[in-house]
């Protein structure tokens, strides 16, 4: 058996479409990988059969060898989040709650990533209802990072950012509300983008949890988020020739780097960096100003530690708001951390709520006002490699931290904004344990193109997609 691990999603389907190989080698290779490490790293709470996976690849094998299908992600095999609905396979969002829940309809990226000929395979692991940027919950083990598997993967995407890091898909489905595509990223050294949120704050000035949250995705290759959003998602119809040239592929904005302008942000105020991070990306923005790249350093944009408040104080009033009324008939069944969130965010008073919403709206207008002057923004993704299970940090660079929030430092302030965002894989650290870290770039609203051309470019001059963790 042909083993297809980390081949790139395009690569796989511009084989698939010239009959080079069969949707069915595809799955097959994928369930063998995910029966080899799924029980090292904890990476799906529910698998769809092995024996329907296979029989929809050969129904898409046979419909290809007869001419009457084509697709962009033809056969390529979808782990989707385990909080994203999705029809006849079970939904727990991380949570005893809903540990037999079946939804009867896709939402419609999932819908649109079937018409494309992907096969969704499983639900992956996540924190329970996505409050935790660890992937923990009372359904499985804590997902562990393939880097090393002593240490956590992030969250609360942990499970699908592993699936892709680990080589058993190309591809895979998340969400982020607060860093959560793009923490599991940086700790486990893939790409990750969170697309636009887009906020309306003139009507209605009270903030839900879904208002933060966009769906995203993870891959190894650029390439392969370039299809999904320029091909697969775009608004436009998929057309009747799903093939991709060449030339798409590898086409790009950015020939060279000449003319960007660039805002880099290491330092959100107060917050502490890890040395080694600090000085690598250093390193790389460096090397981007050689490529013609115009960088200046911008630092101290906001009170970090105020704004950081804001945003616990919105994300947990809206925990407590949405599952407050679960906490009261199934508390036995929660994790405590969850129980915590709601507890704290149901003692949030009104004066606070409105001040946080004041801070945002600030925050938003200084982060818009850079990017009246630059086309990027460029952060660390986090301030630490990924951590032990079950050790959080307590400290960075010496500095004191919250343990529950200081790995979100660059990540929450996008989804306060509203603007797309990526980690791109950018390093790893020296000795033992060998980690990756992401940089982090952000655009303005609906820049998500973007994003992705500038990662192309980074990856075709460092090669970033070639580090693997085995």
């Amino acid at each position: 058996m042909e083993d297809f691990s980390f081949f790139p999603a395009w690569k796989l389907n511009q084989m698939i479409m010239s009959k080079e190989i069969s949707p069915v080698e595809v799955m097959t290779s994928c369930f063998a990988k995910i029966e080899e490490l799924d029980p090292q790293f904890n990476i799906f709470i529910s698998l769809i059969n092995k024996d329907d996976a296979i029989s929809r690849a050969k129904a898409l094998e046979e419909k290809i060898l007869r001419n009457e299908y084509s697709g962009y992600l033809c056969g390529i095999p979808l782990p989707v989040k385990d909080l994203t609905p999705t029809t006849d396979i079970r939904t727990t969002y991380g949570s005893l709650i809903n540990n037999d829940f079946i939804p009867f309809e896709d939402l419609l990226h999932i819908s649109k990533l079937k018409k494309a000929g992907m096969i969704v395979i499983g639900k992956t692991n996540t924190s329970e209802f996505g409050h935790s940027a660890i992937t923990e919950n009372r359904l499985l083990d804590p997902c562990r990072n393939p880097w090393n598997s002593f240490f956590g993967s992030g969250g609360s995407s942990g499970g699908s950012a592993v699936s892709v890091a680990a080589g058993i898909v190309p591809i895979s489905e998340g969400s982020d509300g607060g860093g959560s595509i793009r923490i599991p990223a940086s700790f486990c050294g893939v790409y990750g983008i969170k697309p636009t949120n887009w906020i309306n704050l003139e009507s209605n000035k009270k903030i839900k949890l879904k208002d933060f949250s966009q769906y995203g995705f993870f891959a190894n290759d650029p390439r392969d988020l370039k299809i999904l959003f320029e091909k697969v998602l775009s608004d436009g119809s998929l057309g009747d020739n799903h093939s991709i040239d060449e030339f798409f592929l590898f086409d790009s904005r950015f020939e060279n780097l000449n003319g960007l302008k660039i805002a880099w942000i290491s330092d959100w105020g107060s917050s502490p960096l890890d040395p080694q991070i600090r000085l690598s990306l250093g390193s790389r923005i460096v090397e981007l100003q050689k490529l013609g790249a115009c960088i200046d350093q911008i630092d101290y944009v906001f009170d970090e530690i105020e704004c950081r408040h804001a945003f616990a104080t919105l994300f947990l009033r809206g925990f407590a708001d949405e599952y407050g009324s679960l906490l009261d008939r199934f508390r036995n069944d929660m994790t405590h951390s969850l129980i915590e969130c709601i507890e704290f965010g149901r003692e949030i008073t009104n004066s606070e709520y409105s001040d946080a919403i004041q801070i945002m709206e600030v925050s938003r207008k200084k982060i818009q006002s850079i990017f009246d002057d630059y086309d990027l923004i460029l952060t660390p993704t986090t301030p630490i490699p990924s951590f032990e299970i079950n050790s959080p940090p307590q400290e960075i660079d010496g500095i004191p931290v919250d343990s529950g929030w200081s790995f979100n430092t660059y990540c929450y302030i996008f989804n306060m904004t509203g603007n797309p965002a990526m980690s791109i894989p950018c390093g790893q650290t020296e000795g033992v344990p060998v980690l990756p870290f992401g940089l982090q770039a952000a655009a303005r609203n609906g820049e998500e193109k973007t994003l992705i051309d500038f990662s192309l470019f980074l990856d075709s001059v460092w090669k970033l997609s070639e580090n693997k963790p085995f």
